[in-house]
């Protein structure tokens, strides 16, 4: 079970664009939690010429965010979201990529060098559990551990540096 929130703006208009772009709000958080099992590696079902799902997956995260935040010239980016990456781990999410402002060409160095090693299963539900406690930070969260509290976890910033500031997930 994964409980996802969403802002009750998500549902007032037909165009995803508004939700990623704030409507003329903050910036929103977007981070995006790509999988990197080893079933990454096959072609979609029905399709065994399309080259793997990881293939498909990382230029069409690229066209998203380059849409979203369109570039500018001179390796600068019009930054209307402020987009993370993580990515599975044995039982969870390993972060790749904190939520930060001005890191669009971060983002996509480090999504076209995704691979997918695999030998981590496809952990979605803990995964989830994973982001939640990152966008939680140090504040407490239920039972859950916060986040930097396990080795493998780097400090961070608080992605909500903002009230206002509205965040999402995407799976891929």
């Amino acid at each position: 079970l994964a409980l996802v929130p969403v802002p009750r703006e998500a549902f007032a208009g037909a165009s995803d664009l508004r939700l990623f772009t704030g409507g003329g709000r903050m910036p929103p958080n977007i981070m995006i939690m790509l999988d990197n099992s080893g079933s990454m590696n096959d072609p979609p079902l029905g399709c065994p010429t399309c080259g793997s799902k990881l293939s498909i997956a990382k230029p069409a995260l690229t066209t998203l965010v380059t849409s979203v935040n369109p570039p500018l010239g001179g390796g600068l980016y019009d930054e209307k979201a402020r987009f993370g990456l993580f990515n599975y781990r044995a039982n969870g999410g390993l972060l790749k990529q904190s939520i930060t402002s001005g890191n669009t060409g971060t983002i996509l160095t480090a999504i076209a060098a995704q691979t997918a090693p695999g030998g981590v299963g496809t952990p979605i539900a803990a995964s989830m559990l994973d982001v939640a406690r990152y966008y939680s930070g140090t504040r407490v969260w239920g039972t859950l551990p916060t986040w930097g509290s396990l080795t493998s976890e780097p400090a961070v910033t608080d992605p909500f540096d903002y009230v206002c500031r509205d965040s999402f997930v995407i799976f891929i």
